[in-house]
């Protein structure tokens, strides 16, 4: 083969999980092609991270999960593990590079652990724990967390963090690494990237204020950072994709300031570098946070947020927490970025309307807008391509099926019924798979994709109706933020109060002040150079005029006889009022006088015999 041929990119593909099988298949040229389908319904189907394998659990037989390798032809029932004791688990996940699958069931007492850790490639049994339920507020899933190289893992108990060897076998009982102590701990979340890094959650209790705190390992007897937080009963945690950064996003049931009927949320950035920048991220609307997701490209470092009462606010944010564009305010409360970071999705799912706007960040311009009803389930392909939405049951019990729309919001191009639908998920893929490409060039004239809208549906003289779809798509445009207005909001404590799913897809309602100034272009320099030499000018030009008009005041009297027709008293009260200005003036204690002030002073004899002849 020729060094200068490449290996062509693989086809997406798909999984789809309905009430009688679960079926497979191919994407191409906007077609779904089934490829493998079980007979059988099942109960569970999890990818792992690099998308080469998929763990089933079917309803019939035994029950038990099965993980079997995933291909472009679709799932290969050869080769395939069955995880022995598995009947009864409720919910499952890999380790970051597929090494192991933990399952968690209802324990059983005097029972064996009900959290357990199998090996993926060969389906035994490596260890397990005790646990309680999952679903419980507050309670850690994935129970058991590894770095992203599998070297350590850690999982939560009563007050403790327990950190192993995440890749030396786990039936070895000496692979126990450290015990960190934290009192009433509740969450913990384990950093993307080349460090050991990890969160601590302590929710309020008893009137002390909920915590969180970052460690490092090997180095655990300090965290590296904490915050304290008053009304923080849940939190939930973004790490940026290089495991420096990491926002906490705290939030209550209910809002002790009777503000909110949703409870109360608080947003912080907190630096597990050790840098001690630590910031309030100032929201662009004041409000309710929705969503908060970092773009997932590691040179990238920014991250956007929904917040505000409907309609919300998107912001574009950088890392030091400097507002950078603001998307314009719309019914949305989905933060959708597509796995190269380059285009993002701002939705309003769930109960809201089901709009949608793709935006190419790099550009920072709209490519389209676009609506469906009825989305549960949502998320990108991973060549970042195409973008598919999803109405699943028991949520939605009729109209179960997919739609498939390209990356700038046009379509759908695809859409597939199906009569009970429970689950759809795009098959992943690893990094480096398929390339990142930019937006397609637009042919010359062609339009930007935008909703269908019924003749005379302008905004001049609309209707109450047509008033209200205006504000649900968006009244306010997207602007660059205006970097020179930035607020310092390095983290201040909140006094009496408080100051997600993957980046890809999800599952509505599944999981949910600036900083230091830019740098500015060069230009940018200069015209605020110009603009401020102007303002100065003009203000100089302004404090002259005001200063000849006070000296023709106190000098042109003094230099003409008083007029005897005149009233006597306003004018000696006039002049009295001078010379005490002058008097003023003079007491300045050797002061440097400008030049206005200077000829009112010199003036002083010829007031002086003014009033004396006003006295007479």
């Amino acid at each position: 083969m020729s060094a200068l041929t490449q290996s062509p990119v693989p086809t997406t593909s798909l999984i789809l999980r309905s009430k009688t099988s679960s079926t497979s298949y191919t994407y191409t040229t906007s077609t779904l092609n089934e490829t493998t389908s079980s007979s059988s319904p099942c109960s569970l189907f999890k990818y792992s991270t690099c998308g080469l394998f998929v763990a089933v659990k079917e309803t019939s037989g035994t029950g038990e999960i099965a993980i079997v390798e995933v291909g472009e032809e679709g799932v290969k029932e050869e080769g395939k593990r069955v995880l022995e004791g598995t009947g009864k688990v409720q919910v499952a996940d890999f380790s970051p590079k597929s090494t192991y699958f933990v399952t968690w069931e209802r324990p059983i007492k005097e029972g064996p652990g009900n959290l357990k850790i199998f090996s993926t490639s060969t389906g035994e049994l490596q260890t397990s724990f005790h646990m309680k339920n999952p679903a419980v507020p507050g309670v850690s899933w994935p129970a058991v967390e590894w770095s992203s190289d599998e070297k350590i893992a850690l999982r939560i108990a009563t007050n403790s963090v327990f950190i192993y060897r995440g890749d030396a076998g786990w039936s070895d009982s000496s692979n126990l690494l450290e015990r960190v102590s934290v009192e009433g701990v509740k969450q913990f979340s384990v950093s993307p990237g080349s460090s050991y890094r990890f969160t601590t959650f302590t929710p309020e209790t008893k009137g002390r204020p909920a915590k969180v705190a970052i460690y490092g390992y090997p180095n655990t007897k300090v965290a590296v950072t904490g915050k304290s937080f008053y009304q923080a009963e849940e939190l939930t945690t973004a790490w940026s994709p290089n495991g420096e950064k990491c926002i906490v996003f705290t939030h209550t049931t209910v809002d002790t300031t009777g503000q909110s009927y949703y409870g109360s949320t608080s947003l912080h950035l907190l630096s597990a570098d050790g840098s001690g920048e630590d910031y309030a991220i100032p929201l662009a609307k004041e409000g309710p946070v929705y969503d908060v997701k970092w773009c997932p490209n590691p040179l990238k470092p920014f991250f956007i947020v929904l917040s505000g009462s409907m309609p919300s606010q998107a912001c574009l944010f950088n890392a030091k927490c400097e507002q950078l564009f603001l998307f314009g305010e719309a019914h949305r409360n989905i933060v959708s970025w597509s796995p190269h970071g380059r285009f993002v999705g701002l939705c309003g799912f769930g109960n809201l309307a089901g709009d949608f706007d793709m935006w190419d960040v790099n550009k920072r311009k709209k490519m389209g807008s676009n609506s469906t009803s009825a989305a549960v389930g949502y998320g990108w392909s991973p060549d970042s391509r195409q973008f598919m939405v999803s109405t699943t049951a028991p949520r939605m019990n009729v109209d179960n099926g997919v739609r498939i729309f390209k990356y700038n919001g046009a379509g759908p191009i695809t859409k597939l019924d199906v009569d009970v639908l429970y689950e759809a998920e795009w098959r992943p893929a690893a990094e480096g798979v398929y390339p990142d490409r930019p937006q397609s060039p637009m042919k010359k004239g062609e339009p930007m994709v935008a909703r269908y809208r019924p003749p005379g549906a302008g905004s001049k003289g609309a209707s109450f109706a047509e008033r209200l779809r205006l504000e649900r798509e968006g009244k306010a445009e997207s602007k660059k933020v205006d970097r020179t207005t930035a607020l310092n909001a390095k983290y201040r404590p909140p006094v009496g109060g408080a100051g997600a799913s993957k980046y890809s897809g999800g599952v509505v309602g599944a999981a949910p002040v600036g900083g230091a100034p830019v740098e500015k272009s060069k230009n940018a320099i200069k015209r605020e150079k110009q603009k401020k030499k102007k303002l100065e000018e003009e203000k100089r030009l302004k404090e002259e005029q005001e200063a000849q008009k006070k000296l023709k005041a106190a000098v042109a009297p003094a230099s003409a006889p008083a007029d005897p027709g005149a009233d006597k008293e306003k004018r000696i009260k006039k002049v009295k009022k001078l010379l005490k200005q002058i008097g003023e003036l003079k007491g300045k204690g050797g002061g440097k006088l400008n030049e206005d002030q200077q000829k009112k002073v010199d003036g002083e004899a010829a007031l002086v015999s003014e009033l004396k002849e006003l006295e007479l």
